[in-house]
């Protein structure tokens, strides 16, 4: 919630100025924030000012923000400084965030005060859109606390929430069900292969391929689009990876890029995953790369949050991270079952 107070003192924090109705709620939100914190307000005025003298150097007022440029308004600052007072590693912090969270719903109240205002005076009556990214680079546990054990807040906001989630919590709940919680919509991963295959997708690779030299200029490929393909492939349709690859190959090229920078690039971000993969996933990965469907579990979940196994959409398959397949003990997995299959 002091997320989005954060957010909402970004984008129109100056134009409360402006606007007295708007300023006016910014100001009533801020009193509140004082007199349910009253009793740390020492410790708060410290963490403001170590903000303010930051903010001429830039480095400490972008941390206090979680990387807003600067805060515009009073209420910022006290959410920026309880924020940095919370995540201290002391006795006072647990204190503020009881003291916090004993007032949730108080707390809704008065981000719906500050949206509303918002909404009526500097948004023609369209209500705002918060979009929370990364979240899914959470552990599920903490997401599940966060979100999922809090819906019933989140559903009171006077605003559009959409954040990211691991699939794994689609599949095996931590405790909550995300589907019962919210709204949800499984984004894929780009379709580079035909169903249930490793067969490449000639129209999506020309899309993707397309996207990619918006990025890096098609000029930079020794060797036309062949190397671009490659890594295309490589990234199974995740397009972070695609991302990671891309510059990783940058990082090795001398000039132009070559198929050797390519496969370096490929082996590099392959290591991050052949990392993750325990003994007990084996037998997992060689079953999906199979029969291309997943059963509930931990195993499944592990995978999952950690995109060793990868969802398409289509007919809804799934199967395991391209940059698997040359994992030798991947491979005798699979090697493995396709015997007790034939």
């Amino acid at each position: 919630m002091r997320l989005l107070v954060l957010l909402l003192d970004d984008r129109f924090g100056e134009q409360s100025n402006q606007c007295p109705p708007v300023r006016e709620a910014f100001d009533v939100v801020a009193q509140w924030f004082r007199e349910v914190t009253k009793e740390f307000e020492e410790r708060i005025n410290s963490a403001r000012q170590f903000g303010m003298r930051g903010r001429a150097g830039g480095g400490a007022s972008a941390e206090l923000s979680g990387g807003l440029a600067k805060f515009k308004t009073d209420l910022g600052e006290i959410s920026a400084a309880l924020s940095v007072v919370r995540q201290s590693d002391n006795t006072e912090s647990t204190r503020v965030r009881e003291k916090l969270e004993s007032y949730n719903s108080t707390l809704v109240e008065n981000v719906n005060i500050l949206l509303r205002a918002v909404r009526q005076n500097l948004c023609g009556d369209d209500k705002l859109v918060f979009i929370l990214d990364n979240v899914d680079k959470y552990e599920p546990s903490i997401v599940n606390q966060a979100f999922l054990m809090h819906a019933d807040l989140f559903h009171q906001l006077d605003a559009h929430l959409i954040f990211t989630l691991q699939s794994s919590l689609l599949y095996t709940p931590v405790d909550s069900a995300a589907d019962q919680s919210f709204k949800t919509e499984t984004l894929p991963m780009l379709p580079v292969f035909l169903s249930r295959s490793r067969e490449v997708n000639p129209r999506l690779l020309d899309r993707v391929r397309e996207a990619v030299y918006l990025r890096v200029p098609c000029e930079l490929f020794t060797d036309g689009d062949a190397v671009v393909n490659r890594l295309i492939e490589a990234s199974g349709g995740c397009w972070r990876d695609l991302l990671r690859l891309l510059v990783e190959a940058l990082l090795s090229a001398e000039g132009t890029i070559r198929e050797a920078d390519g496969l370096k690039a490929r082996q590099l971000v392959a290591q991050t995953y052949r990392r993750l993969i325990r003994e007990e996933d084996l037998r997992a990965l060689a079953e999906t790369h199979f029969s291309h469907a997943v059963l509930s579990g931990d195993t499944t979940r592990y995978l999952l949050h950690h995109l060793c196994l990868l969802y398409y959409n289509g007919e809804g398959w799934y199967d395991i991270h391209p940059l698997l397949d040359s994992y030798p003990p991947v491979q005798d997995a699979i090697a493995a079952r396709r015997i007790v299959a034939q």
